[in-house]
């Protein structure tokens, strides 16, 4: 009966991750040779594709006044990640960044960004300005408009669909010398026409850093910023809420706890009337990942610390989902280099104890740098993620855009269990771990050198350590059975895992 409900087990598992699409993927500006590629926001279309829009920085090419190249592409693809068409849009003398795209009531998608002009600019006048492009689903542009707040620079940070079927902008605007940035936000109706716009600083020498925008379904805002001030350096949390009309209801910093700097990077809703904050604490070396959950009032409910002391770690997204919490940032905390950072992805249950782990790269780059910006669930209850990473198949060394998609439990390969393990791109070396089944000893050859072993169990416990692994037969008897996870450790710093199955 025991290896009954234990194949059972196995094959849901595996049906799971099965059913559902996985890839990761570069894509790359063919226009010119030389670029640098990024992207921070993406659609799931109807039939489960995709549609993102990049921006492209070209490392050598100048137009006819001297001013480097930056391209627009629209990229459409399809459920597996293959591109399907690219639209590819550019503007002389002028710096464009377009990073977040929504739906527009008639079907078709509003682009958010900045038009930078480089002519008024090198003249010593304003430079950046809001810019609105409407495409079609098939990427042809219906029109372009610019808008702007007095006389400084804007930059927009954020992009979402409001309640009446209109959209908000939040950002930053600074004044002309951009020795004074505020944040703003911006609301317009369903045609992408300003409606109004209001700033917010939490003190006159503070130097604001938007990040994020949410609407609750009563109309009020709640932004999220680090706000910086400028006499003591000390970077702090700033949480803001408003009525629908954008007037200000309250504003609080958010406890620093002592460290030299917080960044709230994001806020979303959250389950029971709640929020969720994400962001980081600290700096450099030091820094961990922050994850809050706050009342309305912003009084905290849950406070939770992630990431090693001596690592970094931050986040970008936070989402509830049912009764579970999926963040995705970045960290080292799993490369033996503190200069190569990985996208992870983490699972943890509503009250803040984790679930699983994950953390990927390309499996042929072990020294490359991957980092994604957004986080969405998709159509089949998985998770993509849209960034940029060092493509190692890219011979002229360009920073790709990075697109991942991963199943419901954070897998991007077939050998991963919902377990709550971090799983690694493979060590290059022969690894065998025998007898699989076991019923109590098992054994690990590899010619690479292993520091450490683990054994963790199906709910992310380490049940079993050596930090000094010496080949020996190791005991598993005393365990109850089911399914485990054995994790190596060698000592280039990179991991080995292997399912082990104890009957």
């Amino acid at each position: 009966m025991r290896r009954l409900a234990l194949s059972i087990l196995l094959i849901f598992l595996f049906t799971q991750s099965d059913a559902q699409h996985r890839f990761s993927k570069y894509y790359h500006n063919d226009v010119a040779l030389r670029t640098n590629n990024q992207a921070k926001d993406f659609i799931e279309m109807p039939d489960s594709g995709f549609l993102f829009p990049v921006i492209s920085s070209n490392l050598y090419a100048v137009d006819t006044l001297g001013f480097a190249k930056t391209y627009i592409q629209i990229i459409r693809t399809n459920t597996y990640g293959d591109t399907l068409w690219t639209k590819t849009y550019y503007k002389k003398h002028f710096n464009i960044r377009v990073r977040y795209i929504v739906k527009m009531l008639d079907g078709n998608f509003l682009i958010a960004g900045n038009e930078f002009d480089l002519v008024k600019y090198h003249n010593d006048t304003i430079g950046s300005k809001i810019l609105l492009v409407k495409i079609t689903p098939n990427g042809d542009t219906l029109w372009t408009k610019t808008l702007d707040i007095g006389d400084g620079d804007e930059y927009v940070q954020k992009l979402i669909n409001t309640n009446d079927n209109g959209f908000a902008i939040f950002g930053q605007v600074c004044n002309r010398l951009e020795t004074n940035c505020d944040m703003y936000l911006m609301k317009l109706d369903s045609n992408a026409n300003e409606q109004w716009h209001r700033t917010f600083t939490w003190s006159a020498n503070f130097w604001e850093s938007p990040s994020s925008v949410i609407q609750t379904q009563n109309g009020d805002y709640y932004l999220t910023s680090a706000t910086l001030n400028r006499s003591t350096n000390i970077q702090s949390g700033y949480l803001v809420k408003t009525n629908e009309f954008g007037n200000l209801k309250w504003q609080k910093l958010i406890d620093n706890e002592g460290a030299v700097g917080t960044y709230l990077t994001n806020i979303s809703i959250g389950n029971s009337n709640t929020l969720l904050l994400c962001g980081l604490m600290g700096f450099g070396s030091y820094t961990k990942g922050w994850l809050l959950r706050v009342d309305t009032s912003g009084v905290y409910i849950l406070n939770k610390k992630i990431g090693e002391n001596t690592k970094y770690t931050s986040l970008v997204f936070a989402q509830e989902v049912n009764d579970n919490i999926y963040v995705q940032g970045e960290t080292n905390a799993y490369h033996s280099n503190k200069d190569f950072n990985r996208t992870c992805l983490f699972k943890y249950t509503s009250t803040g104890e984790v679930v699983w782990k994950r953390v990927y790269q390309d499996s042929l780059n072990d020294r490359g740098v991957y980092i994604t910006y957004q986080t969405k669930q998709t159509l089949d209850g998985g998770f993509a993620m849209i960034g940029f990473g060092d493509n190692p198949k890219d011979t002229l060394k360009n920073q790709d855009v990075w697109f991942l998609k991963v199943d419901s439990i954070g897998c991007l390969y077939d050998n991963c269990l919902s377990m709550g393990i971090e799983k690694y791109v493979q060590a290059e070396s022969d690894f065998k771990v025998y007898p699989n089944p076991s019923n109590g000893v098992i054994n690990l050859i590899s010619n690479a050198i292993i520091s450490k072993i683990q054994l963790i169990d199906a709910f992310g416990r380490i049940v079993y350590e050596d930090i000094h692994f010496n080949n020996q037969p190791i005991s598993i008897s005393e365990f109850v059975s089911g399914i485990y996870v054995l994790k190596a450790e060698t000592i280039e710093g990179k991991f080995i895992t292997e399912k082990i199955i104890l009957e």
